[in-house]
């Protein structure tokens, strides 16, 4: 019959494989740590973000510091163009910073999709075993206990009309109670099927697993290449500081022109302060 190969498949079943209830706090174990993983990946991602933003907006402000404003006297920009030369300096930099906040943009698209994504696929692997594992003892094993708990009512039925009618009716209980065993001995096949496949689904997610080892490469690859290339934008980034530190070694050097001085044989014949 078709319970023949079932019954064979599932004979010996919870001896080879163990306790499902060790396989299940094994599993909550890994969802913990793999939860804790994805919050910190993250919150990683996040920092990546605001750093981006950030550098964008230090690029934004230098621009508008480096651009045209109003026109100043000579003796407030001093003798020379080192406000010139600062201004050239800083919209150097702020084009650099742009670049910056690009590159580290792509970084926190790298680390996303190369991490968080990563570990979000394996949370829902683990999640969907354990949910197996959870409708299982939901279902199979409530199943087990009613059926259980209906035969034991059954056998003190026939034993409470087995006292009072010496026997009679005893026929139909017993009937029930064999019926009551079949079932629940079916519920038993059913049961050690159930550990078989919660045991395959665990081969799976160990297997799955392994996708760790290129979630991590991943990542290493990722900061390396993006410390390298922010490293070039940084050098590149020196020239411009060059150009300001020479506009402010001008100024230290020749000083400024001071206000305009009043000759011996001048008078001020502008209006009196104490007029006012």
């Amino acid at each position: 019959t078709g319970e023949r190969p079932f019954r064979c498949i599932s004979s010996g079943i919870n001896a080879e494989y163990g306790d499902v209830n060790g396989m299940k706090q094994e599993l909550v174990r890994m969802l913990n740590s793999a939860s804790v993983l994805r919050e910190l990946s993250e919150r990683w991602v996040s920092r990546t973000r605001a750093a981006s933003y950030d550098l964008q907006l230090f690029s934004n402000e230098l621009s508008v510091l480096a651009g045209e404003g109003q026109t100043v006297s000579a003796w407030s920009l001093h003798k020379g163009d080192s406000w010139s030369k600062l201004r050239e300096g800083m919209r150097g930099i702020a084009a650099q910073f742009s670049n910056l906040s690009e590159r580290v943009g792509r970084q926190r698209v790298e680390e996303e999709t190369g991490i968080v994504d990563n570990i979000t696929f394996l949370l829902d692997i683990l999640q969907g075993v354990k949910d197996l594992i959870d409708r299982r003892e939901k279902g199979v094993n409530k199943e087990h206990q009613q059926a259980f708990n209906r035969i034991q009512q059954l056998k003190k039925q026939k034993g409470t009309m087995a006292s009072r009618s010496g026997g009679t009716g005893e026929s139909g209980i017993q009937q029930r109670i064999d019926e009551q065993e079949s079932l629940i001995n079916n519920i038993g096949l059913r049961n050690n099927f159930s550990v078989l496949c919660v045991h395959w689904e665990m081969k799976l997610v160990y297997t799955y697993l392994s996708h760790f080892a290129i979630i991590w490469d991943s990542f290493l690859k990722s900061q390396i290449s993006s410390h390298r290339d922010l490293t070039d934008l940084w050098n590149s980034t020196k020239p411009f500081v060059n150009i300001m530190m020479g506009a402010q070694s001008s100024v230290a050097v020749t000083g400024g022109s001071g206000p305009p001085t009043i000759q011996p044989d001048q008078h001020y014949t502008g209006p009196n302060f104490y007029d006012m």
